[in-house]
């Protein structure tokens, strides 16, 4: 049976050579899939890449009580069932508070085929509004002190490093009465932690006709984790990382790590440290404040 196919990656591979850092290395980035035919060569899957949505699956949550009602709306499009549909010139995805919007339920029902992990935006700077639930004024003043800083923003579902694409409508200020709301944040957020969640999420989006965005740090800064009514995959939590001595395919052979979507910068840096070779992404990681990073690169990723 073919499991369908989700445009969203979920790990990513790099590749990198063994050759003492003080050395240097070219790399030769492969241009065609992986080998996987090969034994030899296979990454193996990591844990939350096994669970995966296939048709027995989505079958048995169809039958769920508490998923029944909108079980279409977490169906494949695959061609045999009537899901999905492009739209025409002039059209809009659906938004909250519009007669198309999931209703309650709908939510309720994603939220319970998730397993809980669905989650319903609260701006980072929402304790310092007096209209919202969370308000406390600590709390507040320590959002405001680091709100600037990237990391802030770093472990927050739907929270981005630049607030210019969210719209600004949610800063934090010593004014409680002001007014905060969601702006171009998304509506909810999945914690994603398996294939399956994504599958899931996927299918819901495009069977309600809402706008999808993904997001890891936040860190982009051209506003794409961004989205008004969207729902957000949330691939923070996928850490897993794993170091291949030697992997090949038809046109590498040589050390590779294998990389879940949520790893960072940081963590990949500290990976590669341990098995003494170098990566080169995009930020610096300084051990001492008088070292300065090395240039010897071995390991090419735009990783963010």
């Amino acid at each position: 049976m073919t499991i369908p196919q989700v445009a969203i990656a979920v790990v990513a591979l790099v590749l990198l050579s063994l050759t003492p850092r003080s050395q240097g290395a070219s790399l030769r980035v492969p241009t065609r899939d992986t080998n996987v035919d090969d034994p030899a060569s296979r990454a193996d899957l990591f844990s939350y890449e096994k669970k995966q949505l296939t048709r027995q699956g989505l079958h048995r949550l169809r039958s769920d009580i508490g998923v029944l009602e909108h079980a279409d709306l977490l169906s494949f499009d695959d061609g045999s069932q009537n899901t999905g549909r492009l739209l025409q010139s002039g059209e809009c995805k659906e938004f909250p508070d519009t007669s198309s919007w999931p209703i309650l339920s709908a939510w309720q029902a994603l939220d319970k085929a998730f397993g809980g992990a669905l989650i319903p935006t609260t701006p980072l700077a929402a304790p310092c509004f007096k209209s919202w639930s969370v308000y406390n004024t600590e709390r507040c003043a320590t959002i405001r002190d680091s709100f600037s800083k990237p990391y802030t923003h770093e472990n927050d579902p739907t929270s981005t490093m630049w607030p210019l694409y969210q719209g600004r409508t949610c800063l934090p200020t010593a004014d409680p009465n002001a007014t905060c709301t969601l702006g171009g944040s998304p509506s909810f957020a999945v914690n994603v932690s398996t294939v399956e969640h994504v599958q899931l999420a996927v299918n819901f989006a495009r069977n309600a006709n809402l706008r999808l965005v993904i997001k890891n740090t936040g860190h982009c800064y051209l506003g794409k984790s961004n989205g008004a009514g969207a729902l957000s995959v949330w691939t923070h939590n996928l850490k897993e990382i794993k170091f291949i001595p030697q992997y090949k395919d038809d046109n590498y052979s040589g050390a590779a790590m294998k990389l879940g979507a949520g790893v960072t910068v940081r963590e990949l840096y500290d990976t590669a440290d341990h098995h003494n070779v170098t990566a080169v992404a995009g930020i610096c990681q300084v051990r001492r404040l008088d070292t300065l990073c090395a240039i010897a690169p071995k390991l090419t990723s735009n990783r963010l």
